[in-house]
């Protein structure tokens, strides 16, 4: 999209392998990622947008950025600041995550699920949105 062919395919190459695993990792999964594919997924995908941002174009592709990775960097934020003001260490497990919330408010897994899917793909298309109108 902005002429960084290397991002371009390898967030391509990373999307198809996503997309391949997603159906089987919903609620009632068949196959798990676990902690060292969540860090290999996390890792690549900030290596990824921060050489994006780094050779941006535009300052608009940074608040693309931004909007892509809302989700989960509220969801972390949220996490370690509500641990802090407890004077818990910020880096223990706790039922304050997003789709925890959602459970405890009585969704089922699966429209948990749905719900924080649905949000970050629509933040995610609205950054995408705003990376192309603004390149």
């Amino acid at each position: 999209i902005v002429g960084n062919l290397d991002v371009w395919v390898c967030s391509l190459l990373l999307l198809d392998a996503i997309l391949g695993f997603l159906p089987r990792n919903f609620p009632n999964a068949k196959i798990f990622m676990g902690d060292g594919g969540a860090l290999f997924l996390g890792f690549t995908l900030g290596a990824l947008s921060s050489d994006l941002v780094a050779n941006a174009p535009s300052p608009i592709l940074v608040l693309s950025v931004y909007l892509i990775f809302r989700m989960p960097n509220a969801d972390a934020v949220s996490s370690f600041v509500r641990r802090a003001i407890k004077r818990k260490n910020p880096f223990s497990a706790d039922r304050g995550h997003f789709h925890h919330r959602l459970l405890d408010w009585g969704f089922s897994k699966e429209c948990a699920a749905l719900a924080l899917t649905t949000a970050t793909l629509f933040l995610g298309f609205v950054g995408v949105l705003i990376a192309l109108m603004g390149i």
